[in-house]
């Protein structure tokens, strides 16, 4: 499961789906394996972004791994994409100036929310290979 979530930093998961996919007969049983994981300051976790506590516990979570390095190196995945390492790279430095993170998603997708003091502070954007196409798509997500 570790080396499935730092293949896939900067994407979704949810328990449920985790749970599935490596047949694992409780939900209990993965969110402790996430939280050993967390604590162990392999991954880190963010909600999506919602007024409601009971809607970010129970929405899919992104994860980031510690270290760029280290999620090639043990990548189950073929592709170098430096774009997801990018992102990782800005969450990690993110990281250590803002103790509340998001991210946000309905119809279009922002990669980070920054919360301060029960205020939004800030919405951050992430994108390697920025052209026409992607411009658009990114700044209809920051909105």
């Amino acid at each position: 499961m570790a080396i499935y979530l730092i293949s896939n930093t900067g994407k979704e998961f949810s328990y449920n789906s985790l749970k599935k996919m490596f047949e694992i007969k409780s939900v209990q049983s993965v969110i402790d394996y996430i939280s050993y994981f967390e604590e162990s300051y392999l991954i880190f976790c963010i909600p999506k972004f919602s007024y409601s506590y009971k809607q970010q516990q129970v929405n899919p979570k992104k994860v980031y791994s510690i270290d760029n390095g280290f999620s090639y190196t043990n990548s189950v995945s073929f592709s170098k994409d430096k774009g997801k390492m990018l992102e990782n790279c800005v969450f990690l430095e993110l990281r250590k100036r803002f103790k509340e993170i998001y991210y946000f998603q309905e119809e279009k997708e922002c990669d980070f929310i920054l919360k301060e003091k029960n205020k939004i502070a800030g919405a951050i954007q992430v994108c390697y290979d920025l052209n026409e196409e992607s411009m658009n798509r990114e700044i209809k997500g920051i909105i």
